[in-house]
């Protein structure tokens, strides 16, 4: 009946909002890193990184937008989970270029060596969302 169309607003809302629950509290924690990098005495002050008052501003950044997005007359709770799936699409290639950096750097991991066949599938994973991240703005260009 009728009830039934609201459990399953309910089910796509939670859906939706659990993904961006991961998403946000795990950009907000690598946003603050970077700072904490780039700034080593904010480090200093904030010892823990959720401590800091930058990850609470990204949190909240990420966390509202669904809440707004999934009331009514808004774009809706479908919308929201293709819109959070395809924005991995550009947040992906960023993270597996940071790790492949990382795992080339002796500046990052000294004088261990990485194994040339881990780098060979880094070095595919990179390649296949660089490939996934420009078709997706391909077809975001043509609509």
């Amino acid at each position: 009946g009728s009830f039934g169309y609201y459990i399953m607003l309910l089910g796509f809302f939670v859906a939706a909002y659990t993904s961006y629950i991961g998403c946000a509290i795990g950009l907000s924690l690598l946003g603050v890193n970077i700072i904490h990098v780039l700034k080593p005495e904010r480090r200093n002050i904030y010892t823990e990184l959720t401590k800091d008052p930058i990850f609470t501003v990204l949190l909240i950044f990420g966390l509202v937008p669904p809440v707004i997005w999934s009331l009514p007359s808004m774009p809706g709770v479908v919308w929201l989970i293709i819109f959070g799936n395809a924005t991995n699409v550009f947040a992906v290639p960023i993270i597996a270029i940071g790790v492949f950096i990382l795992v080339t750097s002796k500046r990052y991991i000294g004088e261990v060596k990485t194994h040339p066949l881990l780098l060979l599938i880094l070095l595919v994973a990179v390649m296949i969302a660089l490939w996934s991240m420009i078709t997706l703005l391909r077809s975001m260009l043509k609509i």
